[in-house]
């Protein structure tokens, strides 16, 4: 489709990966440099209900595109080399489908689509990534994670919220209250100041990140019981600029 495009100057095509304009990663990518330095390892979980409605469709089958791999790993795999500059080099996956049918959806059919994945990245600047994917949950739940290490410290983004946390303070915070520590106590010294430091809220996303968007058409005429019944699609993250 993207090279198709070309034929047309005044359109514009790309693959849509919205995560990266979501205005909670465009401002964690702009605190990877102070928060995080030279990216070492990165990971990614993502805990969500099933995304199939009552019956069979596209989002049932592998090779019509559906999976939780294609419609929410991919975004996090773009999302990764957009705060990082980074590519994979080699990768490692373990997919399943824990859940071949449905009582909507059984007999001949079968649902091959992924609900069950882990994917191990090997980047080319030498950052590990470690990411899984799981729709086991109830339906309309969403929980995702993403943490980015660093020499410098790590960043956290918890659903639409970023926060950080740098080794330099607590490097700083432990030698003050250690200086005239014997070798024997420092480790208890060292775990309550651990404890006392916390990671900077950088940037709090005010929308409701669990609820699951549904078609605006169908939703308009439901009331809100029946909303939760209907196959959901993407969360508000995955929208573009929220």
């Amino acid at each position: 489709m993207v090279h198709a495009a070309q034929y047309y100057p005044s359109l514009i095509c790309l693959l849509s990966h919205g995560l990266r304009f979501h205005p909670a990663f465009i401002q964690m990518r702009k605190c990877v440099e102070k928060y995080v330095g030279v990216p070492k390892l990165c990971q990614c979980r993502l805990d969500m209900g099933p995304t199939l409605g009552k019956t069979f469709n596209w989002l049932c089958d592998d090779v019509m595109g559906g999976g939780n791999v294609t419609l929410f790993g991919s975004h996090l795999i773009d999302l990764i080399t957009y705060l990082t500059g980074q590519k994979a080099s080699r990768i490692h996956a373990v997919t399943k489908t824990l859940i071949p049918q449905t009582r909507g959806i059984s007999g001949t059919r079968r649902i091959t689509s992924t609900d069950f994945a882990v994917v191990q990245m090997e980047m080319d600047s030498g950052m590990f990534v470690s990411m899984t994917l799981s729709n086991q949950m109830a339906r309309g739940h969403f929980s995702q994670e993403l943490l980015l290490y660093g020499s410098k410290g790590f960043l956290r983004a918890d659903g639409g919220t970023i926060k950080g946390f740098t080794y330099t303070r607590q490097e700083k915070e432990y030698q003050r209250t250690n200086s005239t520590t014997t070798q024997g106590n420092e480790f208890q010294y060292q775990k309550t100041n651990l404890e006392e430091l916390k990671e900077i809220i950088l940037y709090e996303d005010s929308e409701d990140a669990d609820f699951l968007l549904i078609d605006r058409s169908i939703r308009s005429s439901c009331s809100n019981d029946e909303v939760h019944n209907i196959s959901a699609l993407f969360p508000p993250i995955y929208m573009d600029g929220g």
